[in-house]
């Protein structure tokens, strides 16, 4: 055997393996380019501006499933005053008698130390109002946007807390990561939502940023999927606020009420 013309051989295919690769990676770059060129150009004209994106990681968003907590008179034995929702998912508390302050920095500390699992969930100023504090269950770093199955709402007037409710996911399980090159740029999610008429020109988007949306896959089970909190403000100052698929330009688009 010619070693010498089967290693020549070897280079020549390798090189031309090099060539062609490269040629991919810029026809992808300059693909996505003009993809980002054309959304920024279409936003631009609309006079629609974005002031603050929260964006994946390069490591991209891990998938995983959840089960929904039941709450049981076995698990919430030591606690009294609280009524469970005829599913077991919801437990909402009686506090009016502990005088807790709805100042955020004391509720903070008192669902560290108070609340099960009180330190998955943090604040949301987006969902929160003068009556009602919001945090929101996070996982592996990412804010659960669902409205009911991953949230603590501690309820009061006169800014002491009569009671909260509480829904809790657990039983995490991985399922995939998506990488950030599958899940679609805030930018790309602002221009679709604006084609398909859920955002109007001259409007400002106040936040826009990636965590997870849950969808059903069996009785008490959910599936965290990507999705974007995206706050829209018209220019009249009507605020709305959407929570949007983040893997599909045609996905669902959920707006809170």
């Amino acid at each position: 055997m010619d070693w010498k013309l089967t290693v020549n051989i070897y280079i020549v295919v390798f090189l031309l393996l090099n060539i062609t690769l490269g040629y991919i990676l810029y026809s992808n770059y300059d693909e996505n380019s003009d993809v980002l060129q054309s959304t920024e150009s279409t936003l631009e004209d609309a006079n629609i501006e974005i002031e603050q994106i929260v964006m994946a990681p390069e490591e991209g968003v891990p998938q995983a499933t959840a089960s929904m907590y039941e709450f049981t008179a076995e698990n919430t034995a030591t606690q009294t005053d609280f009524v469970v929702s005829d599913d077991n998912y919801t437990i909402t508390y009686d506090v009016s008698a502990e005088d807790i302050s709805m100042d955020l920095e004391i509720l903070a500390e008192y669902k560290e130390v108070n609340i099960f699992n009180g330190t998955s969930y943090r604040y949301s100023e987006a969902v929160s109002d003068m009556t009602h504090q919001v945090f929101l269950q996070y996982y592996n770093g990412f804010p659960i946007f669902d409205a009911s199955s991953a949230k603590l709402t501690m309820t009061g007037e006169n800014r002491t807390v009569e009671t909260y409710e509480q829904s809790l996911l657990h039983n995490f399980e991985e399922v995939e990561t998506l990488f950030v090159d599958a899940i679609i740029t805030p930018q790309g999610i602002v221009e679709s939502m604006y084609t398909r008429g859920f955002i109007e020109e001259n409007s400002i988007i106040e936040l826009i940023q990636i965590g997870y949306d849950t969808v059903t896959v069996e009785e008490g089970r959910v599936l965290l999927r990507p999705a974007y909190e995206v706050i829209v403000v018209d220019e009249v100052g009507n605020e709305r606020q959407f929570v949007v698929d983040a893997i599909s330009l045609t996905g669902a688009i959920r707006e809170r009420e």
